[in-house]
């Protein structure tokens, strides 16, 4: 797969700590085939106090950080700007 599709799919890979989106910075084109392990990561859930350190974490396997790392790509939280849809007004629909 394209660096762009992979980053775009990281976030719905289920348990590996990615709960935002992912934008692919790389510059890379073509397609490409890689395999790795990371451990499971559990999503807070809203019962989770706010003053809980982290998500739980199985140390089966390294995070998704170390993985990728491993491969030569790095994961760096940072804001950028995003398309998004943003509902300003909502009217009830006119009766028939």
């Amino acid at each position: 797969m394209s660096m762009e599709e992979f980053a775009r799919h990281l976030p719905g890979t289920g348990g590996i700590g990615i709960f935002r989106p992912v934008k692919d910075e790389t510059g890379l084109k073509g397609s490409y085939d890689f395999e790795f392990e990371v451990g499971i990561v559990g999503r807070p859930g809203p019962d989770t106090p706010a003053d809980s350190a982290s998500p739980s974490v199985d140390d089966s396997g390294p995070t998704i950080f170390a993985a990728l790392l491993k491969l030569g790509l790095r994961l760096q939280e940072r804001n950028i700007p995003l398309p998004a849809l943003v509902i300003d007004r909502l009217e009830r629909p006119l009766r028939n």
